[in-house]
């Protein structure tokens, strides 16, 4: 739990699953824990990179995706990114049944345009970032032409009013809801599986990477020190090149720095 909040958006569908079956886990269930982390053991040398950008923002809902079966419920991701990399993310289970795609994905963007408002104060207060206008991408047309019209009728009289708080917000005009194609929804993966693949183009739409770290760079390596020195002995290709360098007549010492076996 500490690593999603802290430092890895790519697990935090998986682990927010998973935490739902904290009282009365099977053994699938560990199973699945174990499996995570094999994940983040196999990627802790991952990193986010923050470069340049504008605070943007990314929602996205999975309607009646929840494994819970206590209800249907649907499963709601937003992700905001500064710089190019995530600086704040959420995915969550709904705490009401969405009646359509449209209705929790509205329900999404509620969600994430209320975090939005409280994450430009945060920045503008620090004195780290102020923008006069953020905008959050959608990928449900329905959903944004909702939040755009006041009228109400009968695909959206069962909605609870808050959500139509949204409406407000957006004719404020410090908030914007854009359409963003699926492909490039960067919330995707907080809110459902995603096949191999997929979740590789999710890891790079967040700006998650593989850092070659030393570790990484050392294995089966072909290092200068084992081009001139094929018995594989020595560590320091100081004394491999006055090894070398003995008289041909001579036979070269062996080198005192050897490997350890």
């Amino acid at each position: 739990m500490y690593l999603m909040v802290g430092t890895r958006p790519d697990i935090a569908f998986a682990l927010g699953t998973l935490s739902r079956f904290t009282s009365q886990p099977q053994s699938h269930h560990q199973v699945a824990l174990q499996r995570l982390l094999r994940y983040v053991k196999a990627t802790q040398c991952h990193r986010i990179t923050y470069r340049s950008g504008q605070l943007i923002g990314y929602t996205d809902a999975d309607f009646g995706g929840s494994v819970v079966t206590d209800g249907a419920y649907s499963t709601s991701g937003y992700v905001f990114q500064l710089a190019g990399a995530p600086v704040s993310w959420s995915s969550k289970r709904q705490g009401e049944v969405a009646t359509s795609t449209t209705h929790a994905e509205y329900i999404g963007q509620y969600n994430a345009l209320l975090h939005l408002q409280w994450l430009r104060t945060f920045l503008a207060e620090t004195q780290m970032y102020r923008s006069p206008v953020t905008n959050i991408m959608a990928d449900n047309q329905s959903a944004i032409a909702l939040s755009r019209n006041p009228e109400f009728h009968k695909r959206t009289k069962h909605f609870n009013v808050k959500f139509h708080y949204q409406r407000a917000v957006l004719n404020a005009g410090e908030i914007g809801l854009q359409y963003v194609p699926t492909q490039e929804q960067a919330a995707d993966g907080l809110t459902k599986p995603l096949g191999p693949t997929a979740f590789a183009k999710f890891c790079s739409l967040l700006g998650i990477e593989a850092l070659e770290t030393r570790r990484q760079q050392t294995v089966n390596p072909v290092s200068p020190c084992q081009q001139s020195d094929p018995e594989g002995e020595c560590c320091d290709m100081r004394l491999v090149q006055i090894r070398n360098q003995a008289a041909p007549s001579e036979l070269a010492p062996k080198c005192l720095y050897r490997r350890p076996s």
